[in-house]
């Protein structure tokens, strides 16, 4: 049994995002996602300027950018028989949409949260919380498919 701060199951996008930030500010984090990452995922994702902006606050717009080659991109609208097209307002100096790869994405953020200092599990799928969820018992780990589980020692979010 491991004992944490926070376990946050799902190491994409957002849960890589949350994790980099709390380890960033001391919390022991255990990062968990049932796939094997890097991994391939389906998305649509388009950034705007003002995730590129907090991207780049994370410290992993950086790699992703050195890594891969990411379209930057203008926007377009057609309706009505009129086009309307140009560049996005400008966000901390982000002024186009980019259009990465997910995997190359995830990698980045993923690759940023582990350097901040969070704990990733991967392969392994989380089957059931330890605790109901409710005010008289909340929700204190998470039990992995035939590995154990984890506590979490949960913190005030002050």
């Amino acid at each position: 049994m491991k004992e944490a701060d926070a376990v946050i199951v799902g190491a994409r996008c957002a849960g890589c995002t949350l994790a980099l930030a709390l380890a960033r500010h001391g919390w022991d984090m255990v990062l968990i996602d049932r796939d094997a990452l890097p991994s391939e995922t389906v998305s649509t994702h388009l950034i705007f300027p003002n995730t590129l902006a907090r991207l780049s606050e994370l410290g992993a717009l950086a790699p992703l950018l050195a890594a891969h080659e990411v379209p930057m991109l203008d926007f377009r609208i057609f309706g009505l028989g009129q086009e309307i097209a140009g560049s996005f307002t400008p966000i901390d100096g982000f002024d186009q949409a980019a259009a990465p790869r997910r995997i190359a994405l995830d990698n980045a953020i993923l690759d940023t949260a582990l350097a901040a200092g969070a704990d990733g599990r991967f392969g392994q799928r989380v089957v059931d919380l330890i605790g109901s969820g409710t005010p008289e018992d909340p929700v204190a780990g998470v039990v992995l498919e035939a590995i154990g589980h984890f506590e979490v020692d949960w913190r005030d979010c002050d």
